[in-house]
């Protein structure tokens, strides 16, 4: 993973909620988070991975446990200026590392920017992140489908990209001779943990009256 340097923390845009793919970002951390926190009221753990320097600090709680990791120490060295700056330095913890370090367990696993801008996403990736969580909780990650680094599994997702309308919601286990009619994708999802998953693109169509294409899409796994 290409962690950021000194010169592109520094450059990194602070939180535009007029920027759409942000503000659908910000909308997701928004909704999971309130979920978490109803449906599980204490003991909650979080984890956002590749954070960068913290453009969606705000939409944590600061009383609840949250780790922001990134291996990038400039990006991390900014991020504890700002959790230290709101007070939430006991319960919020920015790390620099890499995923494959971590050996705790969370209740929800967040990451955007990373697959496809730094990555292509792959099995074993997958898995890391799916081994971290605890029973019952969820990933949810942020895949450029047009970024060339994403050329693995980019052409079956295209209509994703192309339509910004399609949605892929799946419960396992399917039959087999179905996996032709979804994203090749799928193809990266064979971990026993998992229950579910849906794919789905970042800008809703209602929230795209332009209908411009956008070129990421969702990704969230359920496990059992």
């Amino acid at each position: 993973m290409i962690a950021y340097t000194k010169s592109q923390v520094k450059n990194y845009t602070p939180f535009d909620l007029l920027d759409p793919i942000q503000k659908s970002i910000s909308n997701i951390y928004s909704k999971e988070i309130k979920k978490l926190i109803k449906d599980k009221s204490s003991n909650i753990k979080v984890l956002d991975y590749a954070c960068g320097p913290g453009r969606y600090l705000d939409y944590f709680p600061s009383d609840i446990l949250v780790d922001f990791i990134d291996p990038s120490s400039f990006a991390i060295k900014i991020l504890r200026e700002k959790i230290l700056s709101k007070g939430s330095d006991k319960f919020h913890k920015a790390i620099c590392s890499k995923i494959e370090s971590i050996n705790y367990s969370y209740d929800i696993i967040f990451s955007f920017g990373l697959i496809g801008e730094h990555i292509p996403l792959n099995e074993f990736l997958l898995n890391l992140f799916i081994n971290r969580l605890k029973p019952k909780s969820k990933l949810v990650i942020s895949i450029d489908l047009l970024n060339p680094k994403s050329n693995s599994f980019l052409r079956s997702l295209r209509d994703i990209a192309d339509t910004n309308l399609r949605l892929y919601s799946i419960k396992l286990p399917i039959i087999s001779s179905n996996r032709s009619m979804i994203p090749e994708i799928i193809k990266y999802i064979n971990n026993e943990k998992v229950l579910s998953y849906d794919i789905y693109p970042l800008i809703s169509p209602y929230l795209n009256p332009s209908k411009l294409r956008y070129r990421h899409c969702i990704l969230e796994i359920n496990v059992k």
